[in-house]
């Protein structure tokens, strides 16, 4: 029977559709409650490969500050690794700045000109980050090479196992299993005593005697390699015991370095004719703030406004030490920027920070001083309206230091978030909305009923999928109103599109010779004949084709009324 096959055909579309529209539904909630920086890498990867189509289309939301001063962190390594240099500048935003790279030493690791380090041998070298355009504004760290890997460490010999008392040796290594040198950092080191101290390339011999001493490669305590040390007497050699630095108490700026020895002259180490030593700092910061970091063992960080003690004491005896106060303030600034995206994106929120000389400043009052939107105090950004915003920054202590920053709020401010939108947001939807319009038309009877059940649901979808961005279900996302209205649209789009499709099919088969087939066939398919046996169709009075009938007691009867069963085993069929 014909008929039945026109059914099978069309119920089969029905359950594709149903099961496509269910497939790009969790497509959605899966790309809705993906967190904030996995969303944008994969918009990243889009758009990388259209930017070049959309050329100079849509702008980019960058900060225009000149940057004023860059710090760079030091970095450790395995010959063979290749690293990335890490630092920060001030302002601290990210801008469009061109940085060169340099490295003193390029036997010990190599840079290239996008700031990756490729770590050639064992040893410690400078690196060198600067802006291209002016070269004063620099920053410079030490890269530390340990060698060999220690996964791929199978033995170590060192090369001293002998040192002086009181001698520092600065050429300690051990060497692998091929020959190449290994930073004893590269190892952990147990020890039965305390006659000789590693540090680095460092062999320092602190009392006289014997002991044995264990190295195995970090990450692998079964291989274990023990030699036995020895440190031999010096009769030159003496002992400090008392030091006294040039001051007891200083201030620095944060962010700044110093090194302790600076405050270690050899007249003030006791007694007199002491050998004079390196001199170490360990840090004891507040409770709960870290105000001074380490670089070095010699160099210290100003991390945090506030105070801190560093007690510096000799490198050997740990006999001769003393207690430098460190003061670690702000200095007021003399100029004030606002650094942050001079582009907002409409219903987005945006953070700014106040730059000083060359830090920022955290005790400022933020205002609006054009334009439609809020800032809080602590400098986010949020509604913000389309057009031109102009938010200042305010030096509590010295309120004529201000700054202001112009801030256009755009629909799209780059291409990223035009794609994000565009095929992120409202395509998905589209697809979604065709699919959500083709299950109901089929699904529904009467067939009008789809209509508002469409809508409904596809405003439905629209508003969750924006509610499984909110930081209960996900991170580094937000909901956003503007993004409802945009999926919103894309279904109404997609909807459109079906109803569209569906009255060029229902036109089609208006003008079919089987019209009577095919509208009897889908006037049979609803929710509760889509996943049964398909029903016996009855034939007309004529036997050319299935007739329509609102009288159930009419002995020729279809299924087209909604009050007829979903199966007649006992009727006839003559299509054939």
């Amino acid at each position: 029977m014909k008929t039945k096959k026109y059914f099978n055909s069309m119920r089969w579309l029905a359950i594709a559709a149903i099961i496509c529209t269910l497939v790009i539904l969790t497509v959605m909630m899966v790309e809705s409650a993906m967190p904030g920086d996995k969303s944008l890498s994969q918009s990243s990867k889009c758009t990388d490969s259209l930017q070049e189509y959309a050329g100079d289309s849509f702008d980019r939301p960058v900060s225009t500050d000149p940057v004023r001063r860059i710090f760079v962190n030091a970095m450790h390594g395995y010959t063979g690794y290749k690293k990335k240099v890490s630092f920060s500048c001030v302002p601290t935003e990210h801008r469009p700045t061109e940085y060169t790279y340099t490295v003193a030493d390029t036997s010990v690791a190599e840079v290239d000109k996008s700031g990756y380090v490729t770590f050639n041998k064992v040893g410690h070298t400078l690196i060198t980050v600067s802006v291209k355009d002016d070269p004063s504004i620099y920053g410079r760290e030490y890269i530390y090479n340990y060698g060999t890997d220690p996964d791929n460490i199978t033995s170590a010999t060192p090369n001293y196992t002998t040192v002086k008392e009181c001698q520092i040796i600065t050429g300690f290594r051990l060497l692998d299993q091929d020959g190449n040198y290994v930073d004893s950092n590269a190892f952990d080191i147990t020890q039965e005593n305390d006659c000789v101290r590693f540090n680095g390339v460092w062999l320092t011999g602190m009392k006289v005697g014997k002991c044995a001493v264990t190295f195995s490669p970090k990450g692998h305590p079964d291989r274990q390699f023990t030699y036995e040390f020895e440190t031999v007497p010096d009769p030159t050699a003496v002992r400090a015991t008392g030091l006294t630095l040039t001051t007891n108490e200083i201030t620095v700026n944060k962010y700044d370095q110093f090194n302790v020895n600076a405050y270690v002259k050899k007249e003030n180490i006791s007694p007199a004719g002491a050998n004079s030593y390196s001199f170490v700092g360990s840090i004891h910061n507040p409770s709960g703030k870290t105000v001074l970091s380490s670089v070095s063992g010699e160099v210290k960080y100003a991390a945090s406004e506030g105070t801190a003690t560093v007690t510096i004491v000799d490198n050997i005896a740990n006999q001769a030490k003393a207690d430098l106060i460190v003061h670690v303030v702000v200095p007021p600034p003399t100029i004030l920027q606002v650094s942050g995206y001079s582009q907002a994106q409409l219903n987005y929120k945006y953070s700014y920070t106040a730059e000083g000389d060359y830090c920022t400043i955290e005790d400022v009052t933020w205002s609006v001083v054009k334009g439609k939107a809020k800032i809080s105090q602590s400098g986010v950004l949020s509604d913000a309206h389309l057009g031109t915003v102009v938010i200042r920054a305010t030096y509590n202590a010295d309120p004529s230091i201000y700054a202001d920053l112009a801030i256009e709020v755009k629909l799209f401010t780059s291409f990223g978030s035009f794609i994000r939108k565009a095929l992120g947001h409202f395509m998905l939807f589209v697809v979604i909305g065709f699919g959500l319009a083709a299950s109901f038309f089929f699904l529904i009877k009467p067939r009008l009923a789809s209509l508002p059940a469409t809508l409904v649901s596809g405003f439905i979808f629209s508003l969750f999928s924006e509610t499984l961005q909110l930081p209960v279900f996900t991170t580094g996302r937000m909901f956003a109103w503007s993004d409802v209205i945009v999926d919103f649209c894309g279904s109404l789009v997609g909807m459109a599109a079906a109803y569209i499709v569906i009255a060029i099919v229902l036109l089609s088969f208006r003008l079919s010779k089987r019209r009577s087939r095919l509208f009897t066939a889908l006037s049979a398919i609803s929710a509760k004949t889509l996943f049964k046996k398909a029903p016996a169709f009855a034939p007309s009075l004529d036997g050319s084709a299935p007739a329509l009938s609102d009288d159930p007691a009419s002995p020729v009867t279809g299924v087209a009324a909604d009050d007829q069963p979903d199966e007649y085993p006992d009727a006839q069929t003559s299509d054939e």
